[in-house]
């Protein structure tokens, strides 16, 4: 769309003709104030309808953004149709997440890290409240921890995934401890999987079982469902995923995945991707309701003396 034009303003500079009639006649001082005003007002009518038409803001894109901050949607598909499976996941993950013994201080790390989790999420093109829910999922209440695995920080990254994101690691310097390079490594390592893989979704996943793990599955996933056999981990799996709108939620569901690859790893790799959606909606409820109701609600959830559905009224 274009701007809107006024063929009925002055073609020669209004500063001028005021100029000139000021040096004028007194007589002509009621009409020279007559007209700047109307000049003025002009101008800044101008001003705005330009402005209000430079910048339009579409439904689709209304929609767009909603969609990238609500990780469910991401994990389960915006379509996703059976409400009542989605929310017993979630509430099963809540649950197993708030009552964890380091649940508060990781709340507060993140907390205090937000506005550089999102400055740098948003420079990437990650969904914001992704990038704050791994980071609440992983950095175990503190900017230091290490991981019986030896993962550290607050976006918890193995050495060698450090190395490839160009840190630092060695007896003598560790840039995992420091905040703001975990944060660079741990999103630039998220988007890296995100590229690969083609879904959100799946590159949460992949944050904890590895983007090699991710693409087996979907491997096994083609194979079962469609009888394709799918290359290396790259781009054909980011096509077959987008071609089929395949969601990590489909990926773990299907029963091949389960009995080949997720029922043998370790541990609750599956959940993964549950947990980020957990972590987000929590820190959002906290800011909601403040650190004294949430703490008391906490409390009570840990008790068993009010339900999930309860907890998370805002």
């Amino acid at each position: 769309m274009t701007n809107p034009t006024f063929n009925f303003l002055p073609k020669k500079n209004p500063l001028k003709i005021i100029s000139s009639l000021l040096k004028s006649d007194s007589r002509n001082k009621a009409a020279v104030l007559t007209l700047f005003i109307g000049v003025l007002l002009l101008g800044l009518i101008q001003t705005s309808v330009n402005f209000s038409y430079s910048k339009p803001v579409t439904r689709s894109a209304a929609q767009a953004s909603e969609l990238t901050n609500d990780v469910a949607a991401l994990v389960f598909g915006e379509n996703f149709d059976n409400r009542n499976e989605m929310e017993r996941i979630i509430e099963d993950k809540i649950k197993f997440v708030a009552t964890r013994k380091a649940f508060m201080p990781s709340l507060y790390v993140v907390a205090k890290h937000e506005s550089e989790i999102r400055n740098v999420a948003r420079s990437k093109n990650i969904p914001e409240n992704v990038a704050l829910g791994i980071s609440f999922l992983e950095n175990g209440g503190s900017e230091t921890a290490i991981s019986v695995a030896g993962a550290a920080g607050i976006y918890q990254l193995m050495p060698g995934t450090a190395r490839g994101q160009g840190m630092r690691v060695d007896r003598y310097q560790d840039d995992r401890l420091d905040p703001n390079k975990s944060i660079e490594a741990g999103l630039s390592y998220l988007l890296g999987n995100y590229r690969t893989l083609g879904d959100w979704g799946l590159a949460i996943w992949s944050y904890h079982a590895g983007a090699g793990n991710v693409c087996k599955a979907v491997k096994i996933y083609a194979e079962a469902i469609h009888g394709e056999t799918l290359g290396v981990c790259g781009t054909a799996i980011g096509q077959y995923v987008k071609q089929h709108a395949i969601t990590v939620h489909t990926i773990l569901s299907n029963k091949a995945v389960q009995a080949r690859l997720t029922d043998k790893l370790k541990d609750d790799s599956a959940g993964y991707a549950y947990k980020v959606v957990a972590t987000s909606r929590l820190f959002e409820l906290n800011k909601t309701l403040g650190d004294r109701e949430f703490a008391e609600r906490l409390s009570e959830l840990a008790a068993n003396l009010q339900s999930v559905q309860k907890f998370l009224e805002s």
